[in-house]
């Protein structure tokens, strides 16, 4: 039977690092960001409640247990353990510790389904088998915006040596951060239109600089034109700070350096997400306008 000595996440750490594991932007583990279990599967000892798989204790001690269930061979005995998480978050990592004192106790295979706030269903895994007894099975992920998470037990281990039948969990964690929310941003918005005609540029070497570095770099032709633009979105009207400033776009042909490949992590009104970035794709001067084909008409302060 597994046993733990005391309940501190200073023994949490001590012992996570005795893993070996990984540096992580958030270790997700109750009950502070579990803070709810339930379970199907009935429990089999009163002294190792359900209340033991998420109270931070991963070691071996008197007194205290992971989660037992009910010996088998009862299908009805497999089960799911829902946990319940304080906040959305981004998983990158499961962690499930079996029992530890008897060698091949507790959790064989399982898989885990992932929802959200609104119990949509994310996300499901295929069914994985725990090879170490020992450390913690370690299931990699990349679910977005996880409020629940099921763990459906399938089976437990059955070999000749193993002492009892059961699920027997130490503890389960997760690793993520959480899920960022959609943020406006002061400033103009822009719809960018794309340019038919329009001449090209004199040769002219210009040093551009920005956050990823300097160049120095030849404009073309221009490839779009943005105006500043009124926007209603989910029911809240946003306005034009500048309606003089538009934005002209220019394709340059000769650049000085080769970008790498950038992942930046971006957040507006629409959505938060992580991009993947490439080399340099137009250069753009704030600029003025005038139809020449109609009357050019203001900017209307809101919308019709």
């Amino acid at each position: 039977m597994s046993k733990k000595l005391m309940k501190s996440a200073a023994v949490l750490a001590c012992c996570l690092s005795a893993f070996a594991v990984p540096a992580m932007a958030q270790n997700i583990k109750g009950p502070a960001q579990i803070v709810s279990v339930t379970s199907t599967i009935p429990n089999g000892n009163a002294s190792f409640p359900l209340t033991q798989i998420n109270d931070n204790i991963i070691v071996n001690g008197p007194q205290h247990n992971g989660f037992q269930g009910v010996d088998q061979p009862n299908p009805a005995h497999i089960g799911t353990i829902t946990f319940t998480l304080d906040k959305s978050y981004d998983l990158d990592q499961a962690w499930l510790w079996n029992d530890i004192n008897v060698r091949a106790e507790g959790v064989s295979s399982y898989s885990l389904r992932f929802f959200d706030a609104s119990n949509n269903l994310i996300h499901t895994t295929g069914p994985m088998s725990i090879v170490p007894q020992v450390p913690p099975h370690i299931t990699a992920l990349t679910v977005g915006n996880v409020k629940k998470v099921e763990l459906v037990v399938h089976s437990v281990f059955t070999l000749p040596n193993t002492f009892a039948r059961r699920v027997e969990i130490r503890e389960v964690a997760f690793n993520g951060v959480v899920t960022e929310v959609p943020v406006p941003m002061v400033g103009n918005h822009w719809q960018c239109y794309r340019v038919l005609e329009g001449p090209t540029l004199k040769p002219e070497s210009l040093v551009v600089r920005d956050q990823f570095g300097k160049a120095e770099i030849v404009l073309a032709r221009p490839l779009m034109l943005c105006n500043p633009s009124l926007k209603v979105h989910a029911g809240k009207q946003y306005g034009v700070e500048n309606a003089d400033r538009h934005l002209v776009c220019y394709q340059p042909i000769k650049q000085s350096d080769q970008q790498p490949k950038r992942r930046v992590r971006i957040n507006n009104q629409m959505a938060p997400a992580t991009l993947v970035l490439a080399e340099r794709q137009m250069f753009c001067v704030p600029s003025s306008k005038k139809r020449l084909d109609a009357a050019d008409q203001p900017v209307p302060s809101r919308m019709d």
